[in-house]
């Protein structure tokens, strides 16, 4: 009796560890996967919610929402195969959506919150089950997310702005860098490319200001190619808003230089390269808008430079 007491407890034990390893499998769906060299990425997307998003505004085709959609659809993607290289028991991937200043808008603020997601390592299995319904459900709860912001400050007319500089200043080290090595820190910045926020316009010396837009006479200056040479020798540039930011990389994308004078963007990269190299940014890269079939080349490519300052 004793016996087959014994027998009975050894087939249960390796019954639950076959049911252990079923519920792994199905948890994880990449279990099998090697280490992978890869960083974990921590993506932020800062979207300029200003009237650059305003449809009778901009006659392009695809309106502005659908540019900046069809962008964080790349990222989101991006994040999954991030996911997929490390396995759902491995992956501490992250991507969130900021505005700044925050919308005034309730119903915006309670979108963008749902705009956080995080996955985490470990054992758990409940937290593996919900790596993986995050997994599944990021791509439609990003796309609908958004498209429903974008509609909410359309229909109202009301564009709070951005004031990318402000961000910068006081929110970027908090909310977008992960001290740990093993992340890989990627803030992109949906604009036209012109900063101002009304509220908020500094200077500091003769040719430094915290704002470039187009009436300005320190940026319309430049319009005048015989000028450029001054943007240097005449200390021309953004006052910095960090500094040691050696862990970020920006991807600043959407730049819109007025029609009437395509240079602008030029005189745009000018400021924003320069302003990047001063705070210490690791890598960065300025963009003017695209039609979305070219968003995946510019991702990508940037995802796969080693680094360096508008290069």
């Amino acid at each position: 009796m004793h016996r087959y007491f014994l027998y009975f407890a050894m087939l249960l034990i390796s019954s639950c560890g076959q049911e252990d390893k079923k519920s792994v499998r199905a948890a994880d769906p990449y279990p099998n996967l090697p280490p992978t060299k890869e960083k974990q990425l921590n993506i932020s997307v800062l979207i300029d919610l200003s009237n650059r998003i305003d449809p009778n505004k901009s006659h392009k085709q695809p309106d502005q929402a659908q540019r900046d959609i069809s962008i964080i659809n790349v990222l989101t993607s991006a994040i999954k195969k991030n996911i997929v290289a490390h396995g759902t028991f491995r992956s501490n991937a992250r991507i969130n959506v900021y505005f700044h200043p925050e919308p005034n808008d309730q119903r915006i603020k309670e979108i963008a919150d749902k705009l956080s997601v995080s996955w985490m390592s470990g054992n758990n299995m409940e937290q593996a089950r919900l790596n993986k319904v995050n997994y599944l459900k990021l791509d439609s709860n990003f796309s609908s997310g958004l498209k429903q912001i974008y509609s909410i400050a359309s229909s109202t007319s009301n564009y709070p702005g951005s004031d990318t500089w402000r961000f910068m200043k006081d929110e970027v080290k908090m909310k977008c860098i992960e001290d740990d090595s093993s992340y890989r820190n990627i803030l992109v910045i949906l604009t036209d490319g012109y900063l101002y926020y009304q509220d908020g316009k500094e200077q500091n010396g003769a040719n430094r200001y915290n704002y470039i837009e187009r009436k300005m006479p320190h940026f319309n200056r430049f319009r005048n190619t015989a000028l450029l040479n001054e943007f240097d020798s005449k200390n021309y540039g953004l006052i910095p808003a960090n500094k040691n930011l050696g862990k970020l990389e920006v991807l600043v994308m959407e730049c819109s230089p007025e029609d009437e004078y395509p240079q602008d963007f030029d005189i745009m990269k000018k400021y924003w390269c320069k302003w990047m190299a001063e705070m210490g940014v690791k890598h960065a890269e300025i963009y003017k808008t695209q039609q979305p079939a070219y968003h995946e080349k510019i991702i990508a490519g940037f995802l796969n430079s080693t680094g360096g300052i508008c290069q």
